[in-house]
Order: C-alpha cells, then sequence, then structure tokens
C-alpha cells in the first residue's frame, strides 16, 4: 500500500480509506495475465453523490455513488459496487489507485474476484 494525502477513519463499525483533494493511495494485487476479474469496492449510502475515481491496471473508472436496491444494502447501509476488468497485459500484479478529491467518496473494502467477470453496474 502507498498513499499521499490519504487518511483512514471509522465509519458504522468498519474502517475505510480516502485521499484529499491532490491525493492518492494504491495497492498492489498479485494476479495472473490475461485474466477477467471483478473488483469488489464496498461503500456506502452516506456517500451518496460523492466521487470514485479510479485506475485498475491500465484501465481508468470514475463514477458517481448512487443509491442501490433495498436489496443490495446491509443492515448499516454498506453495500458493494462491482467494476469488470480484463486484465491484458502480462504482469504478475494488479495495482488499484484511488485518485482523492474535493468530493471523494470512502472506500470500505476492496475484494478480488477471479473468473467470469460481471458487467458494470
Amino acid at each position: 500500500m502507498k498513499s499521499s494525502k490519504s487518511e483512514i477513519g471509522a465509519f458504522r463499525g468498519k474502517r475505510y480509506r480516502v485521499a484529499a483533494k491532490d491525493g492518492w493511495y494504491s495497492y498492489s494485487f498479485n494476479s495472473e495475465p490475461g485474466q477477467q476479474l471483478t473488483v469488489e469496492l464496498t461503500l456506502n449510502l452516506a456517500d451518496i453523490g460523492k466521487k470514485v475515481s479510479v485506475q485498475i491496471g491500465d484501465q481508468n473508472e470514475e463514477f458517481q455513488v448512487v443509491a442501490p436496491a433495498k436489496d443490495q444494502l446491509d443492515k448499516s447501509e454498506f453495500f458493494i459496487k462491482k467494476l469488470k476488468i480484463n486484465k491484458s497485459d502480462d504482469k504478475q500484479n494488479l495495482a488499484i489507485k484511488f485518485f482523492g478529491s474535493e468530493d471523494m467518496a470512502r472506500i470500505f473494502g476492496i475484494v478480488i474476484r477471479k473468473g467470469e467477470a460481471i458487467g458494470n453496474d
């Protein structure tokens, strides 16, 4: 894990990380070349309207957090946002880098799933 101008905190019993404007944080995960992956980000309903800007390998994703269907929320209003990644390079790791902004959403968890990827929600 590497970071600049980022901080950790706790909310409703879960830890999160968030980056300030001009800040960032990144993780590196082991992975196999040419694999389809799904990256699952844990978000919270309290961050509706905030942004997530992330680079996953060579793929850039930016989205605004929107409310999921009620059946996708747990009792503390956490939910999963799934991102499909087609890892086409031959590297043995997957870098995930989040970029800060004035209205960045908190990230409460990251899970990488191998195999058939599910489309972006």
